[in-house]
């Protein structure tokens, strides 16, 4: 899938109308379930959404959140692992931040997430202790 996809995909997840976000869930699994969906990229396009102002950080948790009690814990892992480090590394702070942390937390426990984040960096900037239970890890 290209960019389009992703993008459009990032914008139905932070929709303002629920039924809308449900239906980006849908389409998000779907994706997934098909191996078309590509997580990082889809990580990228949120972040840079919320990061502008055009998406609300709690829709997208809600969003992620209800995809992850589906039980693709490790897809919702996959994308908010690409989405949280632009958001967390922000000169100006993310209004909302906690509940994306919260849910992404979630997730990697649940899929058992091990390891080091690829752009790992991310945790210290911020301030986040590097205990084992805290690194961010693929599933």
């Amino acid at each position: 899938m290209g960019r389009a996809v992703h993008l459009a995909l990032a914008f139905g997840l932070g929709c303002v109308d629920s039924d809308d976000r449900l239906r980006a869930v849908d389409a998000l699994l779907v994706l997934a379930s098909r191996g078309e969906l590509n997580a990082r990229a889809l990580g990228a396009e949120l972040a840079w959404l919320v990061a502008e102002g055009s998406l609300k950080p709690n829709r997208v948790a809600d969003a992620a959140r209800t995809a992850a009690v589906t039980g693709a814990y490790g897809t919702v892992w996959a994308v908010l692992e690409a989405m949280l480090p632009e958001l967390v590394g922000a000169a100006k702070p993310v209004r909302g931040l906690g509940e994306l942390l919260a849910v992404a937390a979630d997730c990697a426990e649940r899929c058992g997430a091990r390891g080091r984040s690829p752009d790992s960096t991310w945790w210290p900037r911020r301030g986040v202790p590097r205990s084992s239970s805290s690194r961010p890890g693929g599933c």
